[in-house]
């Protein structure tokens, strides 16, 4: 049963027509490899992004027309898998029916950076990505949810607790402009 989630989970995305799709390096996302392509259709294409800012009360909006987008998505291309910490890390789960199929990644190790990956894919098309992380210290705890919607934008948020300060929440979500543009 094993091995014939992790086959599925390997052939699912590779059975798409979508370039956006989440390429599967051993059974796991290979997210510089998505979003390295990602980010050469966005600046290619400049769709636009609206951008709004939340960091407790004060809330910042913008639009841009022309953006550096390895810049804007780093948040996701700072995730690196390839390390041997991530090899046979996760515990994976694959819920679908003939329209939709949700994978989810969960850290077996509360230790990792990377705690939840879920990758939902509507008709063999990546419709969302959701990657959860968590970085732990003796100054301060980092929750993190990146979400990014293929055609669509992103969304960061970030929650910090430092020991000498109140918790702090920091939202960032980018909308592309050109809802015309596709993945």
């Amino acid at each position: 049963m094993r091995y014939f989630v992790l086959v599925t989970i390997c052939l699912l995305p590779a059975c798409s027509n979508n370039p956006g799709k989440v390429v599967l390096q051993s059974g796991m996302p290979d997210f510089k490899l998505f979003f390295q392509k990602e980010i050469k259709k966005l600046s290619a294409d400049q769709p636009g992004l609206d951008k709004t800012i939340s960091e407790g009360e004060d809330i910042t909006s913008f639009t841009a027309d022309s953006l550096d987008w390895s810049a804007e998505l780093r948040p996701f291309t700072s995730l690196d898998m390839s390390s041997a910490a991530y090899q046979n890390a996760f515990d994976v789960i694959t819920d679908s029916n003939e329209r939709l199929s949700i994978t989810r990644f969960t850290a077996k190790d509360s230790t990792l950076e990377i705690q939840e990956i879920s990758i939902t894919h509507r008709i063999k098309n990546l419709e969302m990505m959701e990657i959860k992380t968590r970085k732990r210290s003796v100054w301060v705890d980092r929750d993190q949810v990146l979400s990014y919607l293929p055609g669509k934008g992103y969304n960061v948020n970030i929650m910090e607790n430092y020991v000498w300060s109140s918790p702090r929440i920091t939202e960032i979500m980018g909308t592309f402009k050109r809802q015309q543009y596709k993945p």
